[in-house]
């Protein structure tokens, strides 16, 4: 069945919004997209969506809206390493110039959002918080779509089981003169013949 949900929940500066969308596949496939400070829960929203949905393709989303992070922090091991490269690249071309930290901005992950412990804790009880929302949604849907495909498909069955009764009429009327044309049109052929035909 295919269905959709979204869920949403107040996290620290904001909200997790949770998108799920599902459709009809023989086998259970879940793919999921986080931001990067949620990159931890993954796995358990991963078995949280095989618990409610056994089969079928479902595409999750989550998004945090407003900014959680108390600070900025400043990855430094990846700073290091990055400084230290580009001196050696440096001193490989045989550039005397020194280089500049401000070159160190372009590259991507250097400053991180920070979050205090408890910011954290709260971002994961929001997503959730909204997943669960979301997906009772997208449960919900599911639901109301097949039974709105038993309805349709006991209609059309009431409707075939309506027109068998006159059609096994029509077959008991129509199957013995069948038979009997057969039989004239045998007799017919084999007319001349010595031959009789055992009724």
């Amino acid at each position: 069945m295919t269905g959709f949900g979204r869920g949403t929940a107040p996290a620290s500066r904001g909200r997790v919004v949770v998108e799920v969308r599902s459709v009809n596949h023989k086998y259970h496939d879940t793919r999921v997209s986080l931001p990067a400070e949620l990159s931890a829960v993954e796995a358990e929203i991963q078995r949280t969506v095989r618990a409610r949905f056994s089969r079928g393709r479902v595409e999750l989303t989550l998004r945090v809206e407003g900014s959680q992070a108390t600070g900025i922090r400043l990855e430094k091991d990846l700073a290091r390493s990055c400084l230290s490269a580009l001196e050696e690249l440096r001193d490989e071309v045989g550039i005397e110039e020194p280089l500049s930290l401000e070159l160190l901005t372009a590259v991507p992950q250097i400053f991180q959002p920070a979050t205090d412990e408890g910011a954290e804790q709260v971002l994961r009880e929001a997503a959730h918080e909204a997943l669960a929302e979301a997906l009772d949604a997208a449960e919900t849907m599911r639901k109301t779509e097949g039974a709105a495909l038993a309805r349709d498909l006991e209609e059309r069955l009431a409707t075939i089981e309506a027109h068998l009764e006159p059609m096994r009429e029509l077959a008991s009327e129509v199957a013995p003169a069948a038979l009997e044309r057969l039989r004239t049109r045998i007799e017919r052929l084999m007319s001349g013949s010595r031959h009789d035909i055992d009724e």
